[in-house]
């Protein structure tokens, strides 16, 4: 055994003190560890449902964590007010994980909410193609329609998702319209993204011409959008995508509810861009809207200032001699124009709607006449010919155009009626200075060499009519012009027998003044004016035609159904001679009366 110096004594206590300290650090560390051990014991958190939605909506799925928290206390097929389900709002924000440990649990991916959603639905929300491919994968319905009529593509495309060109393969249903009749085409197109558009299109079962509620064609559609941004700059790229749609060859003669094609809408808005592409394609320039109307006549109602617009149109065949569904042509609706705006004629309210009184209609019906074949013979939509209102309205300057460009002055109306007979029923003789223009024009279309002795369907003249309603003005500039005095309508009755029916003895002077023959012809039926002055007791007329000899024995043979018509008139006979002014007028009167009740067997 060595010896024990001093030197190898302190090197002893030091390592034994060095053994202690490690001993007692190691004792200190396990009573440490025992404290924390002890203190998770106490510490540790309980399972609850607020660890449990903590746990599935957490970015970083932990399974232990979610496992620990699921208890009979989670109700997994809660819903929200919204009917939405766990895996809704899950696939809301993408937690694929979380939405593979529900449908673990059973929940359904068909799932609806109050707005007909699925799981499906939500996932493009979250614009998570991974999220959105596993659940078509585990066989989410891609075609599924939510409130809206939607399929998810349909609402990917709406929302922007970068979604829809996965969905774009899987879907089937590519032509389904939603709740206002709009397919993924007119969604694609109001997303004003190209490319989307251009995935959208060159899909083989996409049906291009579909039309929405509005018989709307996306055509319509994106003309719609390119109007709207016509002062942006993304009118340029719907310019652009209306010729690739045109390149697509979309249907463009396609019809929408006002059975108008696409031109219409571009010639309504005047966009020279528009009606120069769509002239330049096969489209129908003599198509009809529900009104009967073409492209020209809504281009004329534009005015003269659209000129160039209706060249192109007439030099494409454009007819101005189409009848719209009242019977009106073009023409008659630009002569009711002029009037309207000149002489306040009263015309449709869609006319006045659609015109100008800065649209100089005078110049563009001019050019019409003169480089158009127009039907100028052709009655107006009321069956009359095209000048007659311009003679009523007394605007002779639109009268003379009509005139130089070859209407026939003389053309009667669908009844025979010629203008002198139209001016005289319908002119406005209200005052005195009207009064004055109208015998001005009575007597300017007779100058003109309108046919005085012109019989209606009736076989009455002017004349006739004029006795029965008009002024003692216009029957003397009438009989001034020289009519056939003696003539007679349908029932062979002259002008004598209408101023019966009228009772004017001033009258009666007047038309005897200018042939005193015709007081004397029976009409058909063989009875003589001075017969039915006295059976409608006409007495101070009866008087004055004995004075101006008219005959007071009937030698004509009476129709026996006049005979008969007349017996209800017989108490006038024995009333006559008291009219009398004198003792000639009593003798005369006696004379007629007696003669009348021998020859109508009273």
């Amino acid at each position: 055994m060595p010896y024990l110096t001093k030197h190898s004594l302190f090197s002893f206590y030091i390592k034994f003190f060095m053994l202690f300290l490690a001993i007692d650090y190691i004792i200190f560390i396990i009573d440490i560890r025992e404290m924390t051990m002890l203190k998770n014991i106490f510490n540790r958190k309980q399972p609850s449902v607020e660890g449990f939605k903590n746990a599935l909506f957490n970015k970083i799925f932990n399974p232990d964590e979610i496992n620990f928290h699921y208890s009979e206390k989670v109700n997994l097929y809660k819903t929200t007010e919204k009917k939405e389900t766990l895996l809704h709002l899950c696939a809301k924000f993408a937690y694929i994980e979380s939405i593979k440990w529900l449908l673990n649990k059973g929940l359904s991916l068909e799932a609806q909410t109050e707005d007909k959603e699925t799981v499906l639905f939500y996932a493009v929300k979250s614009n998570n193609i991974a999220t959105v491919k596993f659940l078509v994968e585990q066989g989410a319905n891609v075609n599924h329609k939510n409130f809206y009529h939607r399929t998810a593509l349909q609402e990917a495309i709406l929302s922007g998702s970068k979604t829809y060109k996965y969905l774009l393969e899987k879907t089937t249903d590519l032509n389904n319209s939603d709740f206002y009749g709009n397919s993924i085409i007119f969604h694609a197109v109001s997303s004003g993204d190209d490319e989307l558009l251009d995935n959208v299109l060159k899909n083989e079962n996409l049906n291009i011409n579909c039309v929405n509620k509005n018989n709307d064609t996306v055509l319509n559609y994106a003309v719609n959008n390119y109007l709207k941004e016509k002062e942006s700059p993304k009118s340029l790229f719907y310019f652009k995508l209306i010729k690739k749609l045109l390149d697509f060859k979309i249907d463009i003669n396609n019809l929408n509810q006002k059975k108008e094609n696409i031109l219409f809408q571009a010639i309504k808005e005047e966009d020279i861009k528009l009606i120069n592409l769509f002239l330049s394609q096969e489209i129908d320039i003599k198509q009809k809207n529900y009104l009967g109307y073409t492209v020209l006549e809504e281009a004329c109602l534009k005015g003269y200032r659209n000129i160039e617009v209706i060249k192109v149109l007439l030099e494409l065949g454009a007819d101005v001699n189409q009848r719209d569904n009242e019977g009106s042509t073009l023409i008659e609706k630009l002569i009711d124009l002029i009037l309207y705006y000149e002489n306040k004629k009263e015309i449709s309210f869609y006319l006045v709607e659609k015109s100008s009184d800065e649209n100089n209609y005078f110049e563009l019906l001019k050019y019409l006449l003169q480089n158009t074949k127009v039907d100028l013979n052709k009655y107006t939509s009321k069956s009359k010919p095209l000048f007659f209102d311009t003679i009523i309205y007394y605007n002779f300057k639109l009268f003379k155009l009509l005139q130089k460009s070859g209407i026939d002055i003389n053309q009667n109306d669908l009844e025979h009626n010629n203008v002198l007979s139209y001016l005289i029923e319908n002119a406005d003789t209200s005052t005195t200075q009207k009064q004055k223009l109208y015998l001005n024009t009575l007597q300017s279309l007779i100058n003109l060499g309108v046919n005085i002795n012109n019989k209606d369907n009736l076989g009455s003249t002017v004349i006739h009519k004029a006795i029965l309603n008009s002024s003692i003005y216009t029957i003397k500039v009438l009989l001034d012009a020289k009519p056939n005095y003696k003539s007679v309508d349908n029932n062979g009755r002259t002008f004598i027998h209408n101023i019966v029916w009228k009772d004017c003895t001033k009258t009666f002077k007047l038309v005897h003044s200018y042939d005193n023959s015709v007081l004397n012809i029976a009409d058909k039926y063989g009875i003589l004016p001075i017969n039915y002055a006295v059976f409608m007791g006409k007495y101070d007329l009866v008087i004055n035609m004995i004075d101006e000899f008219a005959h007071v024995n009937n030698t004509n043979q009476i129709s026996p159904k006049m005979k008969d018509f007349f017996k209800k008139f017989h108490n006038n006979l024995n009333e006559l001679t008291k009219y009398a002014k004198n003792n000639v007028d009593v003798k005369n009167l006696r004379i007629l009366s007696d003669n009348m009740k021998k020859e109508f067997s009273i």
